[in-house]
């Protein structure tokens, strides 16, 4: 698959740099966008994106015969996440999480990430915690506050 395979080039060219890949999309058409999507403790500015698309432009050109987009960008603000990973990444961030079935009439649960813990994750909310096993949860996203 070649989303895997740009994936597996990328990774460690990413990590030399000090970020961490958290998406890779190709958008089909006459020529192709690829978007990725980079993480960094220290934050992901303009001038960090800039430098990771220079970096990877050689590499993902291996992967296309003709022409192609890059669009190299932070997290966001309200992300939705598309990894498990993402759950320890954005620990002390706020997070609201859409469930798959009700949890103590609730459908939608905020709080703040306290990572996963054996594939249940942990909020803390009104001065306690709350586990929620990962398999009930239909969406997660980052909240903007």
């Amino acid at each position: 698959m070649r989303l895997e395979q740009i994936e597996n080039e990328i990774k460690p060219i990413l990590a030399k740099a000090g970020y961490r890949l958290l998406d890779v999309e190709v958008l089909a058409g006459r020529e192709p966008t690829v978007r990725i999507v980079i993480f960094s403790h220290n934050g992901v500015g303009l001038d960090d994106c800039a430098r990771a698309s220079h970096m990877l432009d050689h590499t993902i050109d291996y992967f296309f015969s003709g022409r192609f987009h890059l669009e190299v960008s932070s997290p966001g603000l309200e992300r939705q996440f598309k990894r498990e990973e993402e759950y320890d990444l954005f620990r002390g961030q706020p997070i609201r999480l859409l469930l798959r079935e009700p949890l103590d009439g609730e459908d939608t649960i905020e709080g703040i990430l306290d990572g996963l813990q054996e594939q249940e994750v942990r909020l803390i909310k009104n001065e306690g915690f709350l586990l929620i096993p990962i398999e009930t949860i239909q969406k997660a996203r980052l909240v903007f506050r």
